[in-house]
Parts: structure tokens; C-alpha cells; sequence
């Protein structure tokens, strides 16, 4: 299986076990495709919006086999942005790597699957998240302290009932905790990143460059104070409304059963632009302007690591606010999150997916990505701000509208 990468980074061969023929092969990238031995001092700098990296080993007497790749987490030391991809039984250790800048955001986890008889979504802390279907009038027969919050924030779907509209099926009903925000993740703090890591891509010596990035750049760390969740309605609910569901939600959570990860399961993220109602703290509607970043595939443990850049000099871009949708036959969703809101530079995102949005339409082994070209192919022309054409069926006037920014916009991987 083939590991989805974004923009620019250095691969080290870090550790590899001599007595078996090993590799690693890049493809689709702009510099650096093709395949390299996993020998020690071997290093690559590859350079491309979108790429992908393929670890190989050879049995005696063999055509050269896929291996079982791992995504390690990252982590910041002395300047760098560092992963680890490994392989089988730590065989190969690829190491990852590239100068923190403030132009970058790493969002990482693990993608599991929860039982879909649980009330709340069991990943999100900040919110409080029901994922669809979701039939507004039996949710409420059944735990009635919810039917005056959703009257308030979603009165349109008891109104709707039996019948949900099409943007329904994938947007999740999203209500407020009132609790407080929770430190989450690191922000940086950097030189402008262009010029210094352009340099990058005609280095000769590989550490020397990148010191000299490092340097450069003169990144510091802090971590970030999570403050600006989305307001979700909170402003239209009263404090015993918040408690009745503090209560369901414990209840439900304590009852979530046991979610497993899943592996080799196509991600994409979106930028999600809030609507006016959404900025002045009104529920989630989930109608704002959408963009397409890229793709993010799971290991074999559920974990999976994406990159997006930011355009140097590009004004008025904050932190995003992002959506991860999982991915079926033909890229069509099969399941979307909630809004993660103003995502620092470095952060964790677990996803919980109910059961019955993957087993549906889950991708088979054959189709993962890298396995066949086509289904590269498939991801590359899924990367503009449009939907795929899977996408546009006959509700499509009724789903959120998706846009292609030039300026001031996040791309998943854009600068090298």
C-alpha cells in the first residue's frame, strides 16, 4: 500500500535489516520519483503538491513485494518537523522530515469505526456530535430532554420528518457543550518559509541545507489555547438545556462500545468557510463554501498524516477550520465530521466513524490507493476545489457548494 505525502520533505533511511533486499519507490511527485535502495546514508528530497511513497521488499528468488507500511506521529526537535514511516517489523525505518515553518499545518491521528448504536459520536470533545441518519422526531420520542434543544437549533428537521433533504445524509446534527475550550496543539511561529525552503529542492548536502533552513527560519513553539470552537448555538440554549445534555451525552459515551481502527481508508479534508450565521455563534449548518486540500490514506493501525501549506503572502488567512470526509468506490463520501475549528499548526485529530458508513461502501483491498494507477489517477483529479462527479448527482443544487481559491487560500501540499 502506497502512503499519500504533501509538498516538500526529506526521506532518510533510518534503520533496515541488510539480510533482505529493501526499497522505497516515490511516484507523482515533481523531483525525486523512482525507486531507491534502502541502504544506510540514503536520502531523497522530494518535492510535489501531491505524491506518494511505497515501501518494497524482495524475498529470495521474488519479485520485489509490498510492505506492510506504518505512519509514526510527529513531533518537533532541534528545528524539524519529524515522522516515521516503518515497515513490516520495523525491516525499513523511513525517516521524514522537514523545517518547521508557520506556513505549515500537520493534522494526524487514528481513524476508528464505532458501533453505530451509540448515541454520540465517542471521538469529539469540544462538541456534541450525532452522526446521520439522523430522524430528529424519534431522537427526541426516545430521549425527550433533546427535543427542546433541537426546536431551538434545528427546528427544520422535526419539521422535515420522515423525510430528510439530501444535504442531510451526510451532515451531522452539532450541538454545544458549553463547556470550556481544552489546550489542543502546537502553534508556530516562523520567518516567511517560500524563499528558504525553495532551496531545498538543488541542495547537495541535504543536513546542511536544512540547518541552514532551520536557522533561517528561527521557528519557536507555543501550544495553542483552543479557544475558538464553533459556537454550535450555544447562545440560544438555557443552562438547564445544557445540563440534560450533559447528562445524555455521559450516559451514551459510557456506552459507546469498543471502537477498532481501519486501515486503508481513503480521507479527504476540505476547508469549511462558516456562513454568517455560523460566525455570530449560530448553529452548524454545515452550508458554508467548502474547499478540497487532498488525500490521506490509514495504515494498517488506522493512522494516517496529512500536510497543507499556505500560500506565502496570501492575506487574511487564519487558522482553518477543517472537515474530514471517509471516501468510497469512486471518491464518494460516505461519512463527513463535524467542523474541527482554527487548527493550529501541529495537531492531533482521532476520527470515530460509525460502522454502517464504512461497510457499505468501504474501499476493498484492490482499490486502496497505490495499489493500481487508476485509483492514483482518480485521487489527483479529486484534488480541485470542485466535487467529483460522483458527487453531482440529482440533490446537487442542495449540497454545500464547493470553491477553487487562488488567493488567500490553504492547498494541501502547494509549496515545495
Amino acid at each position: 500500500m502506497a502512503i499519500i505525502m504533501h509538498g516538500s520533505w526529506t526521506l532518510r533511511v533510518s534503520a533496515h535489516n541488510s539480510a533482505i533486499a529493501q526499497r522505497f519507490v516515490v511516484s507523482g511527485a515533481e523531483t525525486g520519483n523512482g525507486s531507491h535502495d534502502a541502504s544506510d546514508g540514503t536520502a531523497v528530497h522530494v518535492t510535489g503538491r501531491q505524491w506518494s511513497v511505497r515501501m518494497q521488499h524482495r524475498p529470495a528468488g521474488q519479485s520485489w513485494q509490498d510492505s506492510r507500511p506504518r505512519i509514526g506521529y510527529p513531533w518537533i526537535a532541534a528545528g524539524l518537523l519529524r515522522f516515521e514511516l516503518r515497515a513490516g517489523d520495523d525491516e525499513l525505518v523511513l525517516g521524514c522530515s522537514l523545517p518547521a515553518s508557520s506556513d505549515d499545518t500537520i493534522v494526524y491521528g487514528n481513524a476508528r469505526a464505532y458501533p453505530g448504536s451509540s448515541l454520540f459520536n465517542p471521538g469529539r470533545n469540544d462538541l456534541i456530535v450525532i452522526d446521520p441518519p439522523v430522524a430528529a422526531h424519534e431522537l427526541c420520542r426516545r430521549f425527550p430532554a433533546l427535543y427542546p434543544v433541537i426546536e431551538k437549533l434545528y427546528p427544520e428537521r422535526l419539521r422535515r420528518f420522515p423525510r430528510p433533504e439530501p444535504q442531510d445524509e451526510l451532515r451531522p446534527l452539532v450541538l454545544p457543550t458549553g463547556l470550556p475550550a481544552q489546550a489542543q496543539g502546537l502553534l508556530l511561529h516562523s520567518q516567511p518559509a517560500a524563499r528558504v525552503l525553495a532551496a531545498l529542492a538543488s541542495a547537495d548536502d541535504l543536513d546542511r541545507a536544512q540547518a541552514e533552513a532551520v536557522a533561517a527560519l528561527a521557528t519557536t513553539v507555543e501550544r495553542s489555547a483552543g479557544a475558538s470552537t464553533l459556537g454550535a448555538g450555544l447562545g440560544r440554549l438555557r443552562r438547564a438545556e445544557l445540563e440534560a445534555l450533559a447528562e445524555l451525552r455521559d450516559a451514551g459515551l459510557r456506552t459507546a462500545g469498543e471502537a477498532r481502527p481501519t486501515s486503508g481508508l481513503l480521507l479527504r479534508i476540505q476547508h469549511y468557510q462558516r456562513s454568517d450565521v455560523e460566525m455570530l455563534g449560530g448553529p452548524y449548518s454545515g452550508s458554508g463554501e467548502r474547499e478540497n486540500l487532498g488525500f490521506a490514506i490509514t495504515d494498517e493501525q488506522g493512522r494516517y498524516l496529512f500536510r497543507l501549506s499556505r500560500e506565502h503572502g496570501a492575506p487574511g488567512v487564519g487558522r482553518p477550520d477543517l472537515i474530514l470526509q471517509s471516501l468510497g468506490n469512486g471518491l464518494t463520501p460516505t461519512w463527513e465530521s463535524a467542523p474541527y475549528s482554527q487548527v493550529p499548526n501541529l495537531q492531533r485529530i482521532d476520527l470515530c466513524i460509525p460502522n454502517p458508513s464504512l461497510q457499505p461502501k468501504r474501499l476493498r483491498p484492490d482499490h486502496r490507493v497505490g495499489q493500481r494507477g487508476d485509483e492514483l489517477a482518480a485521487v489527483e483529479r479529486g484534488l480541485g476545489g470542485r466535487a467529483p462527479a460522483n458527487d453531482a448527482d440529482s440533490h446537487a443544487a442542495a449540497r454545500p457548494r464547493l470553491v477553487s481559491r487562488t488567493e488567500g487560500s490553504w492547498r494541501g501540499g502547494l509549496r515545495v
